[in-house]
């Protein structure tokens, strides 16, 4: 199998997956290209989970314990600090661009990040925030 775009019932069986079971990307990426004959990356996973709203149920949530700066894959990761969180949020209700963004942090004194960044750090955000309001 190769990589693929994932189908619409695809993404329904990834959402029932997570939502329902609380499988890991992984697993759930595993399991939705062996039912469908479809290969979907981990990543590819991951990120129709995060764009479709789908979140874990609470028991199997937990707080991410990384450090501010750290290596994966041999590539140097940043966290998004509350600041940065605080100017994303402000100029996404202004309707800014993400390339807008960027360049706001930025001048703001805030690590460089790509473009495409802000649309995961925006819908990671929303998840947030629909968390906290179910709390």
């Amino acid at each position: 199998m190769r990589p693929c775009g994932a189908t619409e019932a695809m993404v329904e069986d990834m959402i029932s997956l997570r939502e329902e079971r609380g499988w890991s990307d992984r697993r759930i990426a595993k399991a939705v290209s062996a039912k469908h004959g479809r290969e979907i990356t981990e990543s590819g996973a991951g990120y129709r989970l995060l764009s479709a709203g789908a979140d874990l149920p609470p028991h199997r949530r937990r707080e991410c314990k990384l450090p501010a700066v750290y290596r994966r894959n041999g590539r140097e990761v940043r966290r998004f600090s509350p600041a940065e969180d605080a100017i994303i949020e402000a100029l996404t209700l202004e309707g800014q661009t993400d390339r807008q963004i960027v360049e706001a942090l930025v001048a703001a004194g805030h690590p460089r990040r790509r473009p495409h960044v802000m649309i995961s750090r925006r819908l990671i955000l929303a998840r947030q925030a629909t968390r906290a309001e179910g709390e």
